[in-house]
């Protein structure tokens, strides 16, 4: 199954990016462009986004590559949502939101 894909719920598309388990290195690349390039296909503010992040470590390389994907997709997402937050997400979520100026809604978990 892909890991980045729209998904439809209750007649709504939403993009979800399946960062599970995820550590730096080609795998995480590729996704990120991916939904990169998915994300920005789509007309401006637009795009709702479902991200999660379950077990995936950080290392600064990769916070700040989700820093400039998630700024460059502004325009684009309408909202967005991640999922599967522990200490270390937070704190790049943190920094990715100070840094984009937007608010990302969260949950501890899909259910």
């Amino acid at each position: 199954m892909k890991r980045v894909r729209f998904i439809e719920h209750r007649g709504t598309s939403i993009l979800l990016e399946d960062f599970r388990e995820m550590r730096y290195g080609e795998e995480f690349l590729d996704l990120l462009e991916q939904a990169k390039k998915m994300i920005r296909s789509q007309p401006e503010a637009t795009v709702l986004t479902l991200l999660d992040v379950t077990g995936t470590r950080y290392n600064v390389e990769m916070a700040n590559q989700i820093k400039h994907f998630a700024d460059g997709n502004k325009p684009y997402v309408r909202a967005g949502v991640v999922v599967g937050l522990t200490g270390t997400t937070e704190l790049v979520l943190k920094a990715v939101s100070l840094f984009t100026r937007r608010n990302f809604i969260t949950f501890d978990a899909l259910k």
